[in-house]
């Protein structure tokens, strides 16, 4: 590298490299709070953006979401995140750092990172069995511990719990008729300071889950920091 600027950090983890041409930081561009007692719609959400959201309750609760329409099954805690070379990053102040990189796209701005999100942990694709968390009629036990999502259980208190939210992209919610289907939702036990991962179609009238499905994208937490 002969002029820019590099950032590093514990371990040699990349931070920023003003020397990439597509790498690009993302920040918290809004957030929300869905509170109606009808459908839960978010909004100000953009094509390219990453959803994360979580149950706007200290109870514990389901998230269910469908993505397509950006609906909430209830109401919800919502971020989102977005690169910083969008034009659409509200900025605060005058005074801070601005980095571009190789072919002079934006890839860091001080004054748009009030707030941010630590991500982690990551899973890939498969690896949760899925299902849901409190069945009935004839479907397999669920299992909790192929379902794990995220374990602050030895946390004394809630704080990183309730700062804590999963990315809901791939999230699909439909009721019809007399079935529902949920794929890659999510149950947060707040009491106990669990996630976990949900996903099937199940006939309401029966009581009955007809299928199980494993995550078919990436699991992620993310962690608020900074607000």
């Amino acid at each position: 590298m002969s002029y820019g600027i590099q950032m590093t950090g514990t371990g040699g983890i990349y931070q920023l490299d003003s020397q990439t041409s597509k790498t690009i930081s993302l920040v918290v561009a809004s957030s929300g709070i869905t509170t109606s007692s009808g459908g839960h719609y978010i909004s100000g959400a953009q094509a390219g953006d990453l959803i994360f959201a979580r149950p706007n309750t200290t109870s514990n609760a389901h998230l269910f979401f469908n993505a397509a329409i950006g609906l909430f099954d209830g109401p919800v805690k919502y971020k989102l995140v977005r690169a910083t070379d969008s034009a659409n990053i509200t900025l605060s102040g005058d005074y801070g750092i601005t980095v571009l990189n190789a072919v002079g796209t934006k890839i860091f701005d001080s004054r748009g990172m009030n707030t941010s999100v630590v991500f982690g942990p990551i899973y890939q694709p498969g690896e949760f069995d899925g299902g849901k968390r409190f069945p009935t009629g004839n479907q397999t036990s669920y299992s909790t511990a192929n379902n794990t999502v995220l374990n602050l259980s030895s946390n004394s208190d809630h704080t990183v719990y309730d700062n804590s939210y999963v990315l809901v992209n791939s999230g699909f919610a439909l009721s019809t008729g007399s079935g529902q289907v949920r794929i890659n939702g999510y149950y947060f036990d707040r009491t106990n300071k669990y996630i976990y991962f949900q996903s099937y179609f199940e006939e309401t009238g029966s009581g009955t889950v007809f299928q199980t499905y494993p995550n078919s994208s990436a699991v992620v937490v993310g962690t608020l920091t900074g607000a």
